[in-house]
């Protein structure tokens, strides 16, 4: 469950991945804190139980950065299985035989 201190919404690592969806993993959320400077937080839950948290904003807006962005892995996309077209084979010439 998502909570408010002071304006802010923080969660989880599991809860904003969650939240987010489309591919966001608890620990893209942990990996985006050490390497992208999203901002965590020790906090205690209803029970007094610690807890590390993230704020939501931040999170998402790390998210369309990195949805954006031109470099590594695109994250649009990734229920759709990529097709390879075995048919076109360079070891083969136009009518069917053996390339020497």
């Amino acid at each position: 469950m998502l909570i408010d201190q002071h304006g802010i919404r923080w969660g989880t690592a599991a809860e904003l991945a969650q939240h987010l969806g489309h591919g966001v993993t608890a620990a893209a959320i942990r990996n985006w804190a050490r390497r992208d400077g999203l901002t965590s937080a020790r906090m205690t839950d209803d029970d007094g139980r610690p807890q590390v948290r993230y704020p939501l904003d931040q999170a998402a807006a790390i998210d369309r950065a990195k949805r954006h962005a031109k470099r590594g892995r695109s994250r649009t996309n990734l229920t759709q299985t990529p097709v390879i077209d075995h048919t076109a084979s360079k070891h083969h010439s136009a009518h069917g035989q053996a390339a020497a």
